[in-house]
């Protein structure tokens, strides 16, 4: 607190200096001449009202700062306990994964095993293929209209060799 209010004394200070410069000017620039205990009054008054102002948004701006500083507190704890929560979490899938993993292991050793012994004591011995030659081509159109076959002629009927006239007998 001692810090605050330091900090509020040297804007005070800053903030008077500026304020009676900037009057100076402005009294300059009218040429107006007040007297001496009236523009006094004038002034303190109007530098009072404009420090009260200004405590007032300094406060304000204290007041939500502090407020800030609470909610990310508040927040930044939050986080903490999710991610502890995560991290249980994950520890324990990762304890059931490992688990299931080995039981997985244990039963493929062993029907590995059993397989084995299957293949060892019913399997009748591997059969070593034998070769066979490719298939000849298949002819191509030009020569299966070059061949005749003779059983692929349609036969003739006898009502026709009958009216034939080159008949033989």
């Amino acid at each position: 607190m001692p810090e605050i209010k330091l900090a509020i004394d040297c804007e005070k200070e800053e903030l008077l200096k500026e304020f009676f410069e900037k009057k100076e000017k402005e009294k300059e620039k009218e040429g107006k001449i007040i007297p001496i205990e009236d523009s006094k009054k004038v002034e303190n008054d109007k530098l009072t009202s404009y420090l009260r102002d200004q405590i007032k948004k300094l406060t304000r701006a204290n007041h939500n700062l502090k407020k800030q500083i609470e909610n990310n507190a508040q927040m930044e704890e939050t986080r903490r306990k999710q991610l502890e929560d995560e991290k249980q979490a994950l520890l324990k899938c990762e304890k059931v994964l490992k688990e299931e993993l080995d039981r997985s292991r244990m039963v493929c050793d062993s029907l590995r095993v059993q397989l084995l012994f299957y293949l060892a004591t019913t399997a009748p011995p591997p059969r070593i293929p034998i070769p066979t030659p490719p298939p000849p081509p298949p002819p191509t159109d030009r020569a299966c209209r070059k061949r005749k076959h003779p059983g692929d002629s349609p036969p003739t009927s006898l009502a026709k060799r009958r009216r034939s006239p080159y008949r033989t007998l």
